[in-house]
């Protein structure tokens, strides 16, 4: 009932506007709970370590190097490569890259579809 007078006069969309200012305000007003920093969580027999090497189970002094294995072959878009602000090294790492995705992609792809593969992956 009180809505239909409202809405005959045209005051439901105040009411309603009102109310919600009025709800949001009073979230606003309460104060945020301040979270403690997260406390580091390590396995038993992990923890930091004082250099960048892994350590072996049981205590071996041994380490072994890990490594990234690529596992998707997609060629850079050269349109978002600045080549005048590689280094040497970036550079090369770069050309090498695309040498294995054409390899890679090579035998899987159309005649055209080479083609655009060649273009994509020369050299830098």
């Amino acid at each position: 009932m009180i809505a239909t007078v409202l809405a005959g006069r045209g005051l439901l969309r105040l009411a309603m506007g009102i109310a919600l200012a009025s709800s949001l305000a009073a979230c606003v007003q309460e104060p945020l709970e301040e979270l403690p920093p997260p406390e580091p969580v390590f396995l038993e027999g992990y923890g930091p370590l004082e250099d960048d090497g892994y350590h072996l189970p049981g205590g071996d002094d041994e380490r072994s190097q890990l490594q990234f294995e690529t596992l998707t072959f997609v060629p850079f878009d050269r349109r978002l490569v600045a080549a005048a602000m590689l280094s040497p090294g970036e550079r090369d790492w770069l050309n090498t890259y695309h040498a294995m995705v054409l390899e890679k992609l090579a035998p899987r792809l159309s005649p055209a579809a080479l083609a655009w593969c060649k273009a994509a992956c020369a050299p830098i």
